[in-house]
């Protein structure tokens, strides 16, 4: 297999067993008396499961995106599910102990699966750094949620443990509004620029840290060692997640370090003495002047500002960008039909 699609078996065998995982988990946190909710949940599960049993025995390009498609049609399904479940916890009809944010959470989770399945199946891939920090936005905020989830889940007399989820709480909080600055900081020109690899290391080192405290928690509920409602199945589910992270990230640092050296930026003006011939960087980008008419009415004259020769001055090229979570709409406005079995 290409690299590109041996990425997209990877995120099919991780993902189809979160996808089921969370099927198993919302029809757990229905009310008993939510009867359709929890058949329809249970038909997920049944969906889902074969899906990752023929995931972990493709081995060719034909049966990946066989596989690739039918996955995404049963992922886009499960949105619209949790759409509808969403839908209505937020307005109170209904009851269970699926929190909103859970449902929520589970929700982005879906919708970056089932773009991921798009993107690759389409041979699309970001910049590195565009790469970098779409995941870091990512997981950052899946692992603030994870840690919110832990805290109000323990028992409350676990007071170590919920003071060590709330402090990885407000530490991935934070983390995640400074990706974000970066992502709209690099948004034009991304570039690992020295300040975004040093955060990287934060990002590494806070993901290492609540990687471990899942790991210990995990085990200590499997052995009955700690009051929580937390079945032992969703401590692992999350540890897996914190696993996955560091996973991306290391993926997406590695192809950053083996990325090949970007295009000089354009030369200043006036270009230093000597240049090499021919000059290694691009011309400066002009735009010649353009004359504009006399418009027939003094207020539309007021309005008409001169255009100058611009020059193009950026560090590094302008790179085109792709942005999966600001494009992928179809959990919200296709309609899809849910069979209510």
């Amino acid at each position: 297999m290409t690299p590109i699609n041996q990425r997209l078996l990877s995120e099919l065998q991780f993902w189809l067993r979160i996808m089921k995982e969370h099927a198993l988990f919302l029809r757990l946190g229905f009310p008993c008396n939510e009867t359709q909710l929890i058949q329809m949940a249970q038909n997920f599960e049944s969906r889902f499961a074969p899906l990752e049993q023929k995931s972990l025995c493709t081995r060719t390009d034909a049966e990946l995106k066989c596989l690739a498609q039918e996955a995404l049609n049963t992922v886009l399904e499960f949105i619209q599910f949790k759409t509808l479940v969403l839908d209505r916890l937020t307005n109170c009809t209904l009851g269970g102990s699926n929190f909103p944010l859970l449902v929520d959470h589970i929700r982005r989770e879906a919708i970056r699966f089932a773009t991921n399945i798009m993107r690759l199946c389409r041979g699309e891939l970001m910049c590195p750094t565009e790469e970098l920090l779409n995941d870091e936005v990512f997981w950052l905020r899946i692992m603030a949620d994870h840690s919110k989830f832990i805290m109000h889940l323990l028992d409350p007399s676990e007071r170590k443990f919920v003071s060590q989820a709330q402090i990885f709480s407000d530490t991935f909080d934070n983390l995640r509004f400074q990706a974000e600055d970066f992502d709209s900081i690099l948004e034009i020109t991304p570039r690992p620029i020295p300040s975004l690899l040093r955060f990287t290391g934060d990002v590494v080192e806070a993901g290492t840290d609540i990687r471990e405290f899942k790991t210990a928690a995990t085990k200590l509920i499997t052995e009955c060692k700690i009051l929580s409602i937390i079945p032992p199945l969703l401590a692992d589910h999350v540890r897996r997640e914190a696993e996955r992270f560091l996973q991306d990230i290391d993926r997406d640092l590695y192809a950053l370090k083996h990325a090949k050296t970007p295009t000089p930026g354009p030369c200043p003006s006036p270009c230093p003495h000597p240049c090499p011939e021919p000059c290694p960087r691009p011309a400066n980008l002009e735009i010649e002047n353009v004359s504009i008419e006399l418009a027939e009415t003094e207020e539309e004259n007021a309005n008409v500002t001169e255009v100058k020769t611009i020059d193009a001055e950026f560090a590094t090229p302008l790179q085109p960008i792709y942005r999966p979570k600001k494009n992928f709409l179809t959990g919200n406005t296709t309609p899809i039909k849910i069979n209510f079995i």
